[in-house]
Protein backbone atom coordinates (compact mmCIF):
# COMPACT_ATOMS: atom_id res chain seq x y z
CA UNK A 1 0.00 0.00 0.00
CA UNK A 2 2.80 2.41 0.87
CA UNK A 3 4.74 1.61 -2.30
CA UNK A 4 1.65 2.13 -4.43
CA UNK A 5 1.01 5.47 -2.74
CA UNK A 6 4.42 6.54 -4.07
CA UNK A 7 3.86 5.05 -7.51
CA UNK A 8 0.63 6.81 -8.49
CA UNK A 9 2.60 10.07 -8.69
CA UNK A 10 5.18 8.70 -11.15
CA UNK A 11 3.10 9.17 -14.29
CA UNK A 12 -0.40 8.65 -15.66
CA UNK A 13 -1.98 8.02 -19.04
CA UNK A 14 -2.15 11.78 -19.62
CA UNK A 15 0.63 13.22 -17.44
CA UNK A 16 4.33 12.55 -16.92
CA UNK A 17 5.77 12.60 -13.40
CA UNK A 18 7.07 16.11 -14.14
CA UNK A 19 3.58 17.10 -15.28
CA UNK A 20 2.00 15.78 -12.09
CA UNK A 21 4.51 17.71 -9.98
CA UNK A 22 4.12 20.93 -11.98
CA UNK A 23 0.33 20.85 -11.71
CA UNK A 24 0.52 20.06 -7.98
CA UNK A 25 2.71 23.13 -7.45
CA UNK A 26 0.35 25.26 -9.52
CA UNK A 27 -2.92 24.15 -7.94
CA UNK A 28 -2.24 23.31 -4.29
CA UNK A 29 -1.12 25.44 -1.36
CA UNK A 30 -0.38 22.13 0.35
CA UNK A 31 -0.63 18.57 -0.90
CA UNK A 32 0.70 15.24 0.32
CA UNK A 33 -0.13 11.58 0.79
CA UNK A 34 0.44 9.03 3.53
CA UNK A 35 -0.24 5.40 4.35
CA UNK A 36 -1.35 4.26 7.78
CA UNK A 37 -2.31 0.79 9.00
CA UNK A 38 -5.89 1.04 7.82
CA UNK A 39 -5.82 3.50 4.92
CA UNK A 40 -3.88 5.47 2.33
CA UNK A 41 -4.91 9.12 2.06
CA UNK A 42 -4.29 11.72 -0.64
CA UNK A 43 -5.05 15.29 0.39
CA UNK A 44 -4.59 18.90 -0.54
CA UNK A 45 -5.59 22.49 0.25
CA UNK A 46 -6.73 24.70 -2.63
CA UNK A 47 -8.58 27.92 -3.33
CA UNK A 48 -12.21 27.07 -3.95
CA UNK A 49 -11.93 28.39 -7.51
CA UNK A 50 -9.36 25.63 -8.10
CA UNK A 51 -11.46 22.79 -6.65
CA UNK A 52 -12.25 21.31 -10.06
CA UNK A 53 -8.59 21.42 -11.09
CA UNK A 54 -7.66 19.59 -7.86
CA UNK A 55 -10.32 16.91 -8.40
CA UNK A 56 -9.19 16.48 -12.00
CA UNK A 57 -5.57 15.96 -10.90
CA UNK A 58 -6.53 13.54 -8.12
CA UNK A 59 -8.70 11.56 -10.53
CA UNK A 60 -5.80 11.40 -12.97
CA UNK A 61 -3.28 9.97 -10.48
CA UNK A 62 -5.76 7.65 -8.73
CA UNK A 63 -7.73 6.31 -11.70
CA UNK A 64 -5.12 6.35 -14.49
CA UNK A 65 -1.63 5.60 -13.08
CA UNK A 66 0.73 3.88 -15.51
CA UNK A 67 2.64 1.85 -12.88
CA UNK A 68 5.71 1.28 -15.03
CA UNK A 69 8.63 -1.03 -14.21
CA UNK A 70 11.31 1.66 -14.64
CA UNK A 71 9.41 4.05 -12.38
CA UNK A 72 9.21 1.39 -9.66
CA UNK A 73 12.95 0.70 -9.78
CA UNK A 74 13.57 4.41 -9.17
CA UNK A 75 10.88 4.77 -6.50
CA UNK A 76 12.09 1.67 -4.67
CA UNK A 77 15.37 3.49 -3.94
CA UNK A 78 13.44 6.46 -2.58
CA UNK A 79 11.48 4.20 -0.19
CA UNK A 80 14.65 2.42 0.96
CA UNK A 81 16.13 5.84 1.78
CA UNK A 82 12.97 6.70 3.73
CA UNK A 83 13.37 3.43 5.63
CA UNK A 84 16.95 4.37 6.57
CA UNK A 85 15.83 7.74 7.90
CA UNK A 86 12.82 6.12 9.63
CA UNK A 87 15.07 3.79 11.65
CA UNK A 88 17.21 6.71 12.87
CA UNK A 89 14.23 8.42 14.53
CA UNK A 90 14.25 7.19 18.15
CA UNK A 91 10.62 8.12 18.83
CA UNK A 92 9.57 6.18 15.74
CA UNK A 93 11.89 3.29 16.58
CA UNK A 94 10.42 3.01 20.09
CA UNK A 95 6.90 2.90 18.68
CA UNK A 96 7.86 0.33 16.06
CA UNK A 97 9.41 -1.97 18.67
CA UNK A 98 6.42 -1.59 20.99
CA UNK A 99 4.04 -2.53 18.18
CA UNK A 100 6.24 -5.41 17.04
CA UNK A 101 6.39 -6.95 20.52
CA UNK A 102 2.76 -6.31 21.41
CA UNK A 103 1.05 -7.24 18.15
CA UNK A 104 3.13 -10.06 16.71
CA UNK A 105 1.03 -12.06 14.26
CA UNK A 106 -1.07 -8.98 13.42
CA UNK A 107 -0.34 -6.36 10.81
CA UNK A 108 0.00 -3.75 13.60
CA UNK A 109 3.27 -5.52 14.41
CA UNK A 110 4.70 -4.84 10.95
CA UNK A 111 6.36 -1.63 9.80
CA UNK A 112 4.02 0.46 7.65
CA UNK A 113 6.95 1.46 5.45
CA UNK A 114 8.03 -2.17 5.12
CA UNK A 115 11.38 -3.85 5.71
CA UNK A 116 14.38 -3.75 3.40
CA UNK A 117 13.66 -7.35 2.46
CA UNK A 118 9.96 -6.77 1.71
CA UNK A 119 10.59 -3.55 -0.24
CA UNK A 120 13.19 -5.28 -2.42
CA UNK A 121 10.86 -8.24 -3.03
CA UNK A 122 7.90 -6.20 -4.34
CA UNK A 123 7.47 -6.40 -8.11
CA UNK A 124 5.56 -4.15 -10.47
CA UNK A 125 3.13 -7.06 -10.97
CA UNK A 126 2.48 -7.06 -7.21
CA UNK A 127 1.72 -3.34 -7.30
CA UNK A 128 -0.61 -3.67 -10.28
CA UNK A 129 -2.44 -6.57 -8.63
CA UNK A 130 -2.79 -4.58 -5.39
CA UNK A 131 -4.10 -1.57 -7.32
CA UNK A 132 -6.68 -3.70 -9.14
CA UNK A 133 -7.82 -5.28 -5.86
CA UNK A 134 -8.00 -2.28 -3.53
CA UNK A 135 -8.33 0.92 -5.56
CA UNK A 136 -12.03 0.27 -6.10
CA UNK A 137 -15.11 2.50 -5.68
CA UNK A 138 -16.41 0.42 -2.76
CA UNK A 139 -13.11 1.03 -0.96
CA UNK A 140 -12.89 4.80 -1.54
CA UNK A 141 -14.18 7.84 0.36
CA UNK A 142 -13.93 11.39 -0.97
CA UNK A 143 -14.26 14.26 1.52
CA UNK A 144 -14.39 17.99 0.73
CA UNK A 145 -14.46 20.73 3.37
CA UNK A 146 -15.68 23.92 1.68
CA UNK A 147 -18.35 26.61 1.62
CA UNK A 148 -19.23 25.65 -1.95
CA UNK A 149 -22.83 24.48 -2.16
CA UNK A 150 -23.20 20.72 -1.75
CA UNK A 151 -24.91 20.23 -5.10
CA UNK A 152 -22.05 21.99 -6.90
CA UNK A 153 -19.38 20.02 -5.02
CA UNK A 154 -21.08 16.68 -5.74
CA UNK A 155 -21.41 17.67 -9.38
CA UNK A 156 -17.67 18.35 -9.53
CA UNK A 157 -16.87 14.97 -7.96
CA UNK A 158 -19.19 13.22 -10.42
CA UNK A 159 -17.51 14.98 -13.32
CA UNK A 160 -14.09 13.54 -12.50
CA UNK A 161 -14.88 10.35 -10.58
CA UNK A 162 -18.13 9.39 -12.29
CA UNK A 163 -16.25 6.90 -14.50
CA UNK A 164 -14.73 5.20 -11.43
CA UNK A 165 -16.68 1.98 -11.95
CA UNK A 166 -16.38 -1.39 -10.23
CA UNK A 167 -14.47 -3.38 -12.83
CA UNK A 168 -11.71 -4.80 -10.66
CA UNK A 169 -10.41 -8.25 -9.95
CA UNK A 170 -11.26 -8.91 -6.31
CA UNK A 171 -13.90 -7.68 -3.92
CA UNK A 172 -12.42 -5.88 -0.93
CA UNK A 173 -14.81 -7.78 1.32
CA UNK A 174 -13.26 -11.07 0.15
CA UNK A 175 -9.79 -9.91 1.20
CA UNK A 176 -10.15 -8.13 4.52
CA UNK A 177 -12.26 -10.60 6.49
CA UNK A 178 -9.26 -12.53 7.80
CA UNK A 179 -10.05 -12.23 11.51
CA UNK A 180 -6.44 -11.40 12.36
CA UNK A 181 -7.38 -8.20 14.18
CA UNK A 182 -9.15 -10.25 16.87
CA UNK A 183 -5.96 -11.86 18.17
CA UNK A 184 -5.03 -10.94 21.72
CA UNK A 185 -2.26 -8.43 22.44
CA UNK A 186 1.00 -9.87 23.82
CA UNK A 187 1.08 -8.70 27.43
CA UNK A 188 4.39 -7.84 29.05
CA UNK A 189 7.33 -5.49 29.35
CA UNK A 190 10.00 -5.07 26.67
CA UNK A 191 13.29 -3.21 26.63
CA UNK A 192 15.83 -2.64 23.88
CA UNK A 193 19.26 -1.07 24.28
CA UNK A 194 20.44 1.32 21.57
CA UNK A 195 24.17 2.09 21.49
CA UNK A 196 25.07 5.76 21.51
CA UNK A 197 21.66 6.92 22.68
CA UNK A 198 21.76 8.72 26.05
CA UNK A 199 18.20 8.74 27.31
CA UNK A 200 15.06 6.65 27.37
CA UNK A 201 11.90 6.50 25.29
CA UNK A 202 8.89 4.99 27.07
CA UNK A 203 5.63 3.84 25.51
CA UNK A 204 2.57 2.12 26.99
CA UNK A 205 0.28 0.16 24.68
CA UNK A 206 -3.30 -0.93 25.29
CA UNK A 207 -5.45 -2.82 22.78
CA UNK A 208 -8.65 -0.82 22.20
CA UNK A 209 -9.94 -2.86 19.26
CA UNK A 210 -13.06 -4.05 21.09
CA UNK A 211 -14.16 -0.79 22.69
CA UNK A 212 -17.64 0.54 22.04
CA UNK A 213 -17.94 4.11 20.68
CA UNK A 214 -18.99 5.33 24.13
CA UNK A 215 -15.99 3.64 25.76
CA UNK A 216 -13.70 5.16 23.10
CA UNK A 217 -14.93 8.67 23.90
CA UNK A 218 -14.36 8.04 27.61
CA UNK A 219 -10.85 6.77 26.85
CA UNK A 220 -9.99 10.00 24.98
CA UNK A 221 -10.95 12.06 28.03
CA UNK A 222 -9.01 9.71 30.31
CA UNK A 223 -5.90 9.86 28.10
CA UNK A 224 -5.94 13.66 28.03
CA UNK A 225 -6.02 13.73 31.84
CA UNK A 226 -3.51 10.93 32.38
CA UNK A 227 -1.01 11.21 29.55
CA UNK A 228 -2.06 13.42 26.66
CA UNK A 229 0.07 16.49 27.24
CA UNK A 230 2.53 18.42 29.40
CA UNK A 231 -0.15 19.08 32.03
CA UNK A 232 -1.05 15.41 32.42
CA UNK A 233 -0.38 13.25 35.48
CA UNK A 234 1.89 10.88 33.53
CA UNK A 235 4.03 13.65 32.06
CA UNK A 236 4.42 15.34 35.42
CA UNK A 237 5.45 12.05 37.06
CA UNK A 238 8.01 11.05 34.41
CA UNK A 239 9.41 14.49 33.65
CA UNK A 240 9.60 16.16 37.04
CA UNK A 241 9.50 13.38 39.64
Amino acid sequence: AHALEHMVYTGTKNLSEEGVNALSDEIFALTNAMTNYSYSIYYGTVRKVDLEKALELFSEILLRPLLLEEAWEKERKVILQELSEWSEDMDQHCEDMALKNSFSGRRLGELIIGTEESIKSITIKDLRRFYNSFYTPENCTITIVTDIEEEEAVSSISRYFGNFIDKYETSVKDIINTGEDHKEINKGYYQQKVNGFNGAKIQYLFDIGRLTPKELYALKVYCEYMGGGTSSILYDSLRTK
